[in-house]
């Protein structure tokens, strides 16, 4: 079997921004979505210049981030608050 060298490079590209996924999150109920979404609250929180780890992002940059649409977006929200309140 020959490897394409284009498609190798392809996905050496795609690497370029990976995000950190916490498995464990699953475990709490949200879903795999709410996982990643909540993996990625995490993780900007941490980073915010804001003392209460408030932080504000758009449904066009969670997309981009995640690569979750508006509905899986809205639907990985509601898991992650029902998993407080």
């Amino acid at each position: 079997m020959t490897i394409d060298p284009q498609l190798i490079a392809l996905i050496d590209a795609m690497n370029d921004k990976p995000i950190a996924f916490n498995r464990h999150y699953v475990a709490l109920g949200c879903g795999i979505n709410g996982a990643l979404m909540l993996s990625q609250m995490v993780y900007w929180a941490k980073r915010t210049k804001s003392k209460d780890g408030f932080f504000y992002k758009t449904q066009e940059e969670w997309e981009e981030e995640t690569g979750l649409g508006r509905r899986e977006q809205e639907t990985a929200r509601k898991n992650c608050v029902s998993l407080v309140f």
